[in-house]
């Protein structure tokens, strides 16, 4: 794949979750999945493939925004949504959802989440913004903003996909 940026230092890793409503049984592998009758994901999205792959096909409730797939969970006119946590949770948050009602059982898998420069940006722009981003990797305020965004190393956590690759 061709970047059109420039990668700086610092990334973290958004998990990647089947969310449900709360008072549902969390997603925390394969034979969870199974389970669901109506999965919502974005229409043309990678998480079609996703569900392709694990025989969800009948599963599939497609929808137009991120939005929609939050209001109909919320609505429980779907049994859980495939959705990175980053978004559903601030999604979730914005429409004055009840925060304790939205979870998410083991991540499904990771994206990874990085700063980026345009291309025309100077190489002092570049090493001065790397450096100061792997600086702040180091400090306690970047380990906070981690554990307030429930993001985990991903070394840490096996996800559902793993599992189901062997």
């Amino acid at each position: 794949m061709l970047c059109k940026n420039h990668l700086l230092g610092g990334h973290f890793d958004d998990k990647v979750c089947f969310f449900t409503l709360k008072k549902n049984k969390p997603i925390n592998d394969k034979k969870d999945l199974l389970s669901l009758k109506r999965i919502g994901i974005i229409r043309g999205g990678a998480e079609e493939i996703i569900l392709k792959d694990l025989n969800l096909t009948k599963s599939i409730d497609e929808s137009n925004t991120h939005q929609s797939l939050i209001q109909k969970l919320f609505a429980e006119r779907l049994d859980a949504i495939l959705l990175g946590s980053l978004t559903a949770n601030l999604l979730w948050h914005n429409n004055g959802y009840p925060q304790d009602q939205l979870q998410c059982g083991r991540p499904y898998t990771y994206n990874s989440q990085f700063i980026a420069a345009s291309l025309s940006s100077d190489n002092e722009f570049i090493k001065t913004i790397s450096i100061a981003m792997e600086n702040f990797k180091k400090t306690p305020d970047y380990i906070n903003i981690l554990q307030k965004y429930e993001i985990k190393d991903i070394n840490k956590i096996k996800t559902i996909q793993e599992e189901i690759k062997k």
